[in-house]
């Protein structure tokens, strides 16, 4: 798989690294984009994933230990002393959703982007996947085998089967240069059904569920407003 970096003088931690050598060595049809660009001020996952024909993922690698209680989310230290971090589903979603504008600023399309969280450095932890119900998010543990994890999210019906090299190639160009920092919305002609910038999207409600295990199901909403 092609794997482009706009800044390749930024370090990759221990896992991204990991997931960059997987990228690389997959043979799956696609383009991978590490550290897109969106508008400024907005939150930007770590790697933008396109797999041909099956959908486009927002992926970040928060490295460390991390717990949830009562709601607040905590990093642990070495030494287990815990320190108090942002929502990390909150941010994870609300980077997709800066994926989602920035193309839809650029191309005017509306694209569905499924925003994954990969604890690389964790085992499977109860009280991250009992926070991560309901909230719009895929949360993987562990660094093994993320590709073939992300290949197999999407169910018949969330497949982005329309997907293909042509226009993936459009919107790793578009996320790669600063234009996809501007605010204002390009003007948008009528297009055809047949036009090769409609992409269709197969639902606007789809059901989400966490990895590893758990039994919950959350629900996730194309550009609703939060």
């Amino acid at each position: 798989m092609k794997v482009e970096k706009i800044d390749s003088n930024r370090a990759l931690t221990p896992a991204q690294k990991q997931f960059c050598e997987q990228l690389e060595g997959s043979d799956r049809s696609g383009q991978a984009l590490w550290h897109p660009r969106v508008a400024a001020g907005s939150p930007a996952p770590d790697c933008v994933v396109f797999l041909e024909e099956i959908g486009r993922f927002a992926v970040a690698f928060p490295p460390g230990q991390y717990a949830v209680e009562d709601d607040d989310w905590y990093r642990r230290d070495a030494d287990g002393n815990a320190s108090p971090v942002s929502d990390l589903i909150e941010e994870t979603w609300q980077a997709a959703k800066s994926v989602r504008l920035a193309l839809k600023r650029g191309l005017g399309i509306g694209a569905y982007v499924i925003p994954v969280l990969v604890f690389a450095d964790m085992s499977p932890d109860a009280s991250i996947m009992e926070a991560a119900q309901g909230r719009g998010a895929w949360v993987f543990f562990g660094a093994d085998g993320v590709v073939q994890r992300l290949a197999a999210l999407p169910d018949e019906e969330q497949l982005q089967t329309h997907l293909h090299g042509r226009f993936i190639r459009k919107e790793v160009a578009t996320l790669s240069r600063s234009s996809a920092r501007g605010t204002t919305p390009p003007e948008q002609a009528s297009l055809g059904l047949d036009d090769e910038r409609v992409v269709i999207q197969h639902a606007d409600v789809v059901n989400v569920h966490v990895n590893a295990g758990a039994d919950g199901v959350v629900t996730l909403r194309d550009d609703r407003d939060r």
